[in-house]
């Protein structure tokens, strides 16, 4: 009997031990967990603030349109976003309405905005060069309008940048007359020697007068220029320009009208080289002389001589000096 009760002890004081160590293993185990403690209300409010739906967006008059499915062809060519440098979608309401200088007002100039009006309010001589080449090209039948009003600038340059583009357009009509009218009275070799060019390129007898004036120039360049450009033009207009040379206050010029006429050998050439027998300058009337001897074949000195001879005569002979058959 005090065996079993023996037994019983040591048995109950077994699972009295394994008891007392599970309590001690969980109490242990609970500590190692911090304790939570409640949220604070700042962390309450950003809690809240995740969880609420975004804005909608704002109302515009543009028409939206639905997104594209997924793989559908026109989410496929969509184009991917390129990043802008800062500030370049600006641009263009920065420098709108401001007047940009040299080529930068060029590239930006409207073409409603290249009137011949426009040109007055212009003041700087580079952006009056900028205008009459971007007026030039946009309004090439207006070009001699722009140049007649730019050769009135005392500048240099855009007298020259006129002319320029003058030369290049081939202009034609009365406007284009008058701007070689005041080219050719121009205090400067350039822009003289500028209408002389043109004139090679206007098909008007108006030329005439022009090249006639420039065969009388100070310039020896402008001058030779002027006995060129003629040789190429119809014979009314030749004519007119070798019968100034003719007259001219340069020995030089004189010499090669002569010349000149004596190539031609037409009636008319003999017309007008026997009146310049007449001229003060002894050398003039010796080549006129020798021009006309080798024209006619005949061998007088004065000019009442020559000119008895030739309306005695002139009836007779064709357009090459001939005699008609």
């Amino acid at each position: 009997m005090n065996r079993i009760n023996g037994f019983k002890s040591a048995i109950i004081v077994a699972l009295t031990f394994s008891l007392l160590s599970v309590m001690i293993l969980a109490g242990c185990r609970k500590k190692e967990q911090p304790p939570q403690t409640p949220p604070s209300e700042q962390q309450k409010n950003e809690q809240e603030k995740q969880i609420q739906p975004p804005p909608p967006p704002p109302e515009t008059n543009e028409a939206v349109s639905p997104p594209a499915a997924p793989g559908s062809e026109a989410e496929g060519n969509k184009p991917a976003n390129i990043m802008k440098p800062e500030g370049q979608e600006k641009t263009g309401a920065l420098f709108q309405g401001r007047k940009l200088p040299g080529s930068a007002q060029q590239n930006t100039m409207k073409t409603e905005d290249l009137t011949l009006d426009k040109y007055d309010s212009i003041t700087a001589s580079e952006d009056k060069i900028d205008f009459i080449n971007e007026f030039s090209s946009e309004h090439p039948e207006a070009v001699a309008d722009i140049a007649k009003k730019a050769l009135s600038d005392k500048e240099l340059d855009v007298r020259v940048a006129a002319m320029d583009a003058f030369v290049g357009s081939e202009p034609q009509g009365p406007v284009a007359m008058e701007v070689l009218t005041k080219a050719i009275e121009d205090t400067e070799e350039e822009i003289r020697l500028s209408a002389i060019e043109a004139c090679d390129n206007i098909e008007a007898p108006e030329t005439g007068k022009i090249l006639a004036r420039g065969v009388n120039d100070t310039s020896d360049a402008v001058r030779e220029a002027a006995i060129q450009t003629a040789e190429d033009k119809e014979p009314v207009v030749r004519m007119e320009v070798l019968k100034a040379g003719l007259t001219s206050n340069f020995a030089d010029t004189k010499e090669i009208a002569v010349s000149a006429l004596a190539d031609i050998s037409t009636p008319d050439a003999v017309d007008a080289l026997i009146p310049a027998l007449k001229n003060a300058d002894p050398d003039m009337r010796d080549n006129v002389n020798s021009a006309l001897s080798s024209m006619l074949s005949q061998e007088f000195e004065t000019y009442e001589q020559w000119s008895t001879w030739w309306n005695q005569n002139r009836g007779k002979l064709d357009d090459t000096l001939s005699e008609k058959e």
